[in-house]
């Protein structure tokens, strides 16, 4: 039962990662050996491009959780942390400058 459960995962995860025309053509495929009519099969390739393109999005978003947690857990810094840090040295490095130049200026500041 877990094998055929991870089957289906996999195939889930294979199919989200197909391309639109190739969930299109594969879908054109089951119709045409299928009993379908023209119209059912229209229904059946929508809802397959549908399903496949909403597998994508909550694929994604898994992926995205778990990089977070990944990167949460080993205490890395995320971008906006890199980010924050880099406007901090951007200031501390301009406030450097506007103190050297004052300095230059004023002859008695030591």
């Amino acid at each position: 039962m877990e094998s055929m459960l991870k089957q289906a995962v996999y195939t889930g995860i294979g199919f989200a990662l197909r391309t639109r025309d190739a969930v299109v053509e594969l879908g054109q495929k089951l119709v045409s050996e299928s009993t379908m009519d023209e119209e059912e099969g229209k229904r059946f390739v929508d809802e397959l491009v549908h399903q496949s393109e909403e597998t994508r999005k909550r694929l994604s978003i898994l992926v995205q959780e778990r990089t977070e947690e990944v990167v949460a857990s080993l205490n890395l810094p995320t971008r906006t942390d890199v980010e924050n840090l880099n406007a901090r040295v951007a200031a501390l490095e301009a406030e450097i400058v506007r103190l050297r130049a004052a300095a230059q200026s004023d002859p008695t500041a030591p």
